[in-house]
Order: structure tokens, then sequence, then C-alpha cells
């Protein structure tokens, strides 16, 4: 008797870890399920996702590619209706098999230009930065690269 009360009680307690609450500072309640929506689950074809301070070798490009930091940003929060877009700046950091590594400051503005750069004759393009901005960031950020070739 003692051991289906024991097993009633755990599958209890881990139906209610699954469904848990967490409390945004604006005192509104948030599913685990709602922050985890904010990551994306697939990668698109052609595109090279990277969290925070990850490094990933790329053979066809011959390059490493570093996603270093955020170091600003001034998105609107999600939800929240502003007169600008506002902007965030990622650092990465890329590395050719025989060059020396070089930092570039990229944002997520599309618009001006300043999303891209150019490393070895390939295009490197910012797509998206997750999670979308929020009250408070909880969590790493996630970036979108799509590289191109430079040369026709």
């Amino acid at each position: 008797m003692k051991k289906v009360i024991f097993f009633i009680g755990l599958i209890f307690i881990t139906s209610q870890c699954s469904s848990q609450k967490i409390m945004n500072p604006s005192g509104t309640m948030k599913n685990s399920e709602d922050i985890k929506s904010a990551y994306p689950v697939d990668t698109p074809r052609g595109i090279t996702r990277l969290k925070e301070k990850e490094k990933i070798f790329l053979a066809n490009e011959k390059m490493n590619i570093t996603f270093l930091k955020v170091i600003d940003d001034n998105r609107c929060p999600k939800n929240i209706k502003c007169t600008s877009e506002g902007e965030a700046l990622i650092e990465i950091e890329v590395m050719g098999v025989y060059t020396r590594p070089r930092s570039f400051i990229v944002s997520n503005n599309k618009t001006d230009g300043r999303n891209s750069f150019i490393f070895n004759g390939k295009k490197i393009i910012l797509e998206n930065l997750y999670p979308e901005k929020e009250d408070t960031h909880q969590g790493e950020y996630i970036i979108d690269l799509r590289i191109e070739s430079t040369m026709k």
C-alpha cells in the first residue's frame, strides 16, 4: 500500500514540474512552454545556427565562426508598440584555415547593410537573433547566419 501511495505521489510531482509557472518582473505568469517557444526548433536549409560562445568549423568554407557575445540589445520588447524597431549588436569572430582571427560587429537591422560582412570571399549575413526581446533576458542568445559566395 505504501508503494502505491509513493508512486502516485511521484507521478503527481513530475506532472507538476513540466507545467511550472514562472513569474515575470511585471507580475504576470509564464508557462515554461512559452519560454521554450521563444527559441527555434528547426534549422532552415542554408542556415548556420550558433549559441552564444559557440564555435563551429565549416569545412566547405574552410573557416571557423564563433558567436562571441551580444554587445548591446536595444530591440523593442515583444508585445509592446515602439516608434522604432531598435537594434542589437553582435560580435562574431571568423578565422580561415590560413588567416588570423578577425572580429566583426553586425547588427540585426537589415535595412542599413550592417547585418553582414565579407571574409575570404564569403558574405556572412546575420538572419535572426533569438530570443525576441522581452522585459528581462533569461537564457542564452542564438543567432542564424547565412553564408554566400561573393564570387559568381
